[in-house]
This record gives C-alpha cells, sequence and structure tokens, in this order.
C-alpha cells in the first residue's frame, strides 16, 4: 500500500513540474509561437553565437564582458543554420529550465523531507521565475544548474551524505565553479562559502580529509584550464582575460548609494510576491527552534544563511536594479520559505487537500503580480512590442536590400537585433557597446576613434 501511495505522489509531482516547466518555457521569446524579438541582453548573446558559427572569434572580433561558456551556449542554436536558431535555443532553454527545476526539487526535498510540501514551494516561485527570466536567455538562467550542483553538494557536505560518491561530486562542485566563472565570475557566492567550509572543516575536524580541499580544487582547475586552452587555440586569451575579468570588475563598480537603491528594489519586487515575508517567518522559525535542531541542521542552516547574504551582496554589487540580476538568489528564497511552510503546514503535510488550501492562500497573496506579469509574458505579440519589431525589420530590410552579405554595418546604442534580422556583421568589435566602451573601458578609451577607424577600414 505504501509503494502504491509513493508511487502516485511521484507521479503527481512529475506532472506538477511539467506543467510548471512548461508553462515558463512558452514564456521564453525563443519559443515556437512567438513573434517577438529578443531581449537586449538575448540579442547581443545570439549575435556571438551566430558569429562563432560563422569564424568569428569571441573578445576579437566581438566585444563582451561576459563569458565564453555564454556565447558557445548560443552558438548551438545556429547549429542547422539560421533557420532553426530560434528553435534550438527555445530546446537548450528548455533542457536548462527542466535541469534548475529538477535540482531545486531534490536539494529542497532533501530539506524538507515531503515532496507535496516541495512542489508547493517550487510552485510559489512561479512568479518570479516568468518575471525575472523575462524573455529567457540571459547568463544567470544558464549558471543557475551550476549553482544548483554545488548547493546540493553543499548541503550533502555539511550532512556528511557524500561517502557513495564522494570524489566525483565533489569534482563536479569545483568543475561547476570554473563554468559559472567562464559564464560571469559575479555569480560564485556559494563556491566561496563552500571554500571557506571546506577549510574551516581541515582545520579543526578530527575527520579531516585534505582531499576534501584539493578534489573540487582540481575540479576548478580542470575546467579553467579547458575555457583558457579553447581561448590560447582562437588567439583570444588576453583580450578574453581584459574583457571577462578586467572589465568586467569595472563594469561592476558602484557606489553604495547604488547599492542601497538596488537593495530596495529587489527587496520591493519580492515583497509583491509575498516572499519577503516567509523567507523572514523561515529564518525566524529555524532560529527559535534552533535548540531543537541536530548538530549537522544547525551547521546546515548557519550557512545556508551566510549563502543567502553573500549571494545577496554579488546580486547588488553592480548597483543595477537589473531585474534578471535576482535569478541567482531563487535557491535560497525558497529554501527559506519552504521551511517557513514546513512550520505553516506542519504535521498536515501528508493531506493533499489541506495543501491545495495553503496553496491557493499563497498564490493569492502575489496573485495580481503573476497576473500582471503572466499577462505581458505569456501574450508575446502585444502591440507595443509589436512596433517595435516593426520597426527593426523595416530597417533591416532596408539594408538588405541595399547591401550584400559581405557588408558591414554599425548600429549606434542598441541591441544586436538589426544584426541578427539583417544577416550583417558590425564593422567593430565593440558593435552596440560603444557608448559604454567610451566612458568606461580600461584598454580602449584613448584612441578609440583611431582603433574603430583601423577596423572600419580593415573590414
Amino acid at each position: 500500500m505504501k509503494k502504491i501511495i509513493a508511487n502516485k505522489a511521484l507521479v503527481l509531482n512529475v506532472i506538477s513540474m511539467t506543467i510548471f516547466i512548461v508553462i515558463i518555457s512558452f514564456t521564453f521569446r525563443s519559443n515556437p509561437i512567438s513573434t517577438v524579438l529578443p531581449t537586449h541582453d538575448s540579442s547581443m548573446f545570439l549575435y556571438f553565437g551566430r558569429g562563432i558559427h560563422n569564424g568569428m572569434i569571441p573578445y576579437v572580433n566581438m566585444y563582451d564582458h561576459k563569458g565564453s561558456v555564454l556565447f558557445y551556449v548560443n552558438s548551438l542554436a545556429y547549429l542547422f543554420g539560421q533557420g532553426y536558431a530560434q528553435f534550438l535555443l527555445w530546446i537548450i532553454e528548455v533542457l536548462f529550465l527542466t535541469t534548475t527545476v529538477i535540482l531545486l526539487y531534490k536539494i529542497l526535498n532533501y530539506l524538507l523531507k515531503n515532496s507535496y510540501l516541495v512542489c508547493l514551494t517550487i510552485w510559489l516561485s512561479l512568479g518570479l521565475f516568468i518575471e525575472l527570466f523575462a524573455g529567457g536567455n540571459f547568463s544567470e538562467e544558464y549558471a543557475l544548474p551550476f549553482i544548483l550542483v554545488a548547493l546540493y553538494g553543499l548541503i550533502k557536505y555539511l550532512n556528511d551524505d557524500l561517502e557513495n560518491h564522494r570524489k566525483l561530486s565533489l569534482f563536479l562542485v569545483g568543475f561547476s565553479g570554473s563554468v559559472v566563472l567562464f559564464i560571469r565570475a559575479n555569480m560564485i557566492a556559494i563556491w566561496c562559502i563552500f571554500g571557506l567550509v571546506l577549510l574551516i572543516n581541515l582545520l579543526t575536524s578530527k575527520n579531516r580529509r585534505g582531499s576534501d580541499l584539493l578534489i573540487p580544487i582540481l575540479g576548478g582547475l580542470f575546467g579553467i584550464c579547458l575555457f583558457t586552452l579553447i581561448a590560447f587555440m582562437s588567439s583570444s586569451t588576453s583580450e578574453m582575460i581584459q574583457q571577462v575579468f578586467i572589465a568586467n570588475i569595472k563594469y561592476a563598480d558602484s557606489t553604495l548609494l547604488d547599492k542601497r537603491v538596488a537593495t530596495q528594489y529587489f527587496i520591493d519586487f519580492l515583497i509583491k510576491y509575498g516572499l519577503i515575508a516567509l523567507v523572514i517567518s523561515g529564518i525566524v522559525v529555524k532560529i527559535s527552534r534552533y535548540t531543537e535542531l541536530t548538530i549537522k541542521q544547525k551547521k546546515t542552516f548557519i550557512w545556508l544563511i551566510g549563502y543567502f547574504i553573500v549571494n545577496w551582496l554579488t546580486v547588488v554589487a553592480s548597483g543595477r536594479n537589473y531585474q534578471h540580476y535576482l535569478i541567482t538568489q531563487i535557491p535560497a528564497i525558497l529554501i527559506f520559505v519552504g521551511f517557513a511552510l514546513e512550520e505553516l503546514i506542519g504535521k498536515k503535510t501528508n493531506k493533499w487537500h489541506y495543501l491545495l488550501v495553503i496553496a491557493i492562500l499563497m498564490m493569492s497573496i502575489q496573485g495580481h503580480a503573476l497576473y500582471e506579469q503572466g499577462k505581458t509574458a505569456l501574450v508575446v505579440n502585444n502591440s507595443k512590442q509589436f512596433e517595435t519589431n516593426r520597426g527593426i525589420k523595416r530597417v533591416s530590410n532596408y539594408i538588405k536590400q541595399h547591401s550584400t552579405n559581405r557588408d558591414s554595418i554599425y548600429v549606434h546604442n542598441l541591441d544586436a537585433n538589426i544584426y541578427l534580422e539583417s544577416n550583417r556583421v558590425s564593422n567593430s568589435r565593440f558593435f552596440v557597446y560603444l557608448r559604454w566602451i567610451i566612458k568606461n573601458s580600461l584598454r580602449y578609451q584613448r584612441n578609440l576613434e583611431i582603433v574603430l577607424l583601423n577596423e572600419s577600414q580593415d573590414s
């Protein structure tokens, strides 16, 4: 009987999470029925992906402060040519989203020990996913599965539950860190925490293992060497280092006031989904029951608090209120939301009808925000966007009619959609970044006009 109930629960959870994934996937602008052009960031990444597919070299022929992993992922969309790029990108995004949801489910189930409660917790993040993913193809979207690999490894490590695959798990934690480093280095908070845990354990534990620290380092070095080798083979190593690391540090620079404004913006954002109260409740509940926790549970709770704080600092570090920056905070938010719901529902978690009542109650808190965001995201051809699309396509068609594929163009201070729609390349490696480069670049600020002139002549 218990086996039948367990199988029924598994089927219901799979169906529930599948519906969750499908809903979010059709808010991506790459989905098969969408007629909306890519967002600003997405168009840039697709420009890089198309460029790589056509033999251009990242950082040498195209300038950006993001990591190469992001661009090679986008190049896969052009595997069968430009005609299939949108559909292939959607498939890639769905695979990453599915991996994210699976890992979120495993982490929450490990902590909460109740699959129905886990599904409810994840469903409460529907609005977050839709609004933060904002049409999809953002760097945080691709980094999130690797962040979750490290987070899952940290939680299991703190609970001494890595024995069966200890070396492989720690190696993957290190390797996933290197992948995120070459997506965007700002998102490595979980590895900072994990490294500190391993170091403290090495210095204080009676059962310390030097290999616990060495293996993830080797995993990270393997990834770093791999991505550096790819850059070396394309003679772009120095340009990659300058753009991905040095320029990115400059890009993330901000004042204390900027950080305060960004912090307030993201707090207000979470308030409208009713999640701030749940996160605070989850923390307060664990603190109030701290003496009842086991030693392992106490360690896990303390380090999860540390992870929440450090990751939040990386979210607001640049002082920009870009919504997609908050994507990396989703795991930490949902963990404490889960703790709050666990206390709220208590021993009644096995009664699905009680869970349904709670789900309706919680969804009603964020109902208006969900409705407004869903209306924007799911209606993929709203009038405002249609007018923008029409203008870009009109310009692109004009370019097609009055130039050839061998001609280069320049689009100033816009996204890369005109390049993509007209099937043309920029006459400068800086393409739409010229304004930002003039203001902030560490290396190209002087004599920039000469550099652009030379590039134009070469093209």
